[in-house]
């Protein structure tokens, strides 16, 4: 962990991004998630360097939401699609609770943002107007609760959306970004949507896990793609999954 949270460290430019060695075409992507990691430890760790630059990281992920409330690929404040906000909101929620000030107003935007991207029928859609999407909808889902908007009407419309939808191995979805936000999701929601929906997750999960520990991408997800054989995402990603509990 330490090895980690060093080399974590090491990427952050004088910006505050936190910029992968290997870049994708989403450089806010790796942000987003390497912010959370930071600020996740933020409490444990007393040492300056970390202090410092988690609250850059922060900083930045303040100062490069779009005019309209979200975030996109890039570090600057232009574009925007629900897939990289939910993972800004994240970061920002948990910098919140680690008593890293985060403006009220860039929430309130952020919340914004994310309902335009809700659609009438149930679920959210990648961009404002487009067709809902079963990781889009549990993105939105997450995010508006992690904004304090529990009951907003979207909320339960898109909960309604997901639970009628096939949960199985073989998935033409990010699988496991779906499932990370959708438990959560699910999760905060509670009730009988709840009930119904871990067991099942957590059964397909215990079912398709390989006798050394592991898991794989589920045949047809995209994310396939980018991890080849390697198995170090979609295991950490299982597990994050199933610790929910």
């Amino acid at each position: 962990l330490e090895r980690g949270r060093k080399f974590i460290l090491s990427t952050a430019q004088p910006t505050g991004l936190f910029a992968s060695p290997n870049p994708s075409h989403g450089p806010m992507y790796e942000h987003g998630l390497a912010t959370l990691a930071m600020v996740e430890m933020f409490g444990m760790i007393a040492d300056l360097e970390h202090e410092t630059k988690t609250r850059n990281a922060v900083d930045l992920i303040v100062k490069t939401q779009s005019p309209n409330g979200g975030w996109r690929y890039q570090p600057t404040p232009a574009d925007a699609a629900l897939s990289v906000t939910v993972m800004q909101i994240v970061a920002l929620r948990a910098a919140n609770n680690a008593e890293i000030t985060v403006p009220k107003q860039t929430i309130e935007k952020a919340i914004d943002y994310v309902k335009k991207c809700a659609v009438p029928t149930g679920g959210f859609a990648y961009q404002p107007g487009q067709g809902a999407g079963q990781a889009r909808s549990a993105a939105g889902i997450l995010s508006l609760q992690l904004c304090g908007n529990y009951d907003d009407p979207s909320v339960e419309k898109a909960i309604d959306y997901l639970a009628k939808q096939p949960l199985q191995w073989q998935s033409s979805e990010y699988f496991y970004y779906l499932h990370y936000y959708a438990i959560q999701g699910f999760f905060q929601f509670g009730g009988n949507a709840w009930n119904a929906w871990h067991p099942r997750i957590r059964e397909l999960l215990l079912e398709h896990q390989k006798p050394d520990g592991s898991w794989e991408v589920p045949p047809g997800s995209p994310e396939g793609a980018v991890t080849g054989p390697d198995k170090i995402y979609s295991t950490a990603m299982a597990s994050l999954i199933l610790e929910i509990y």
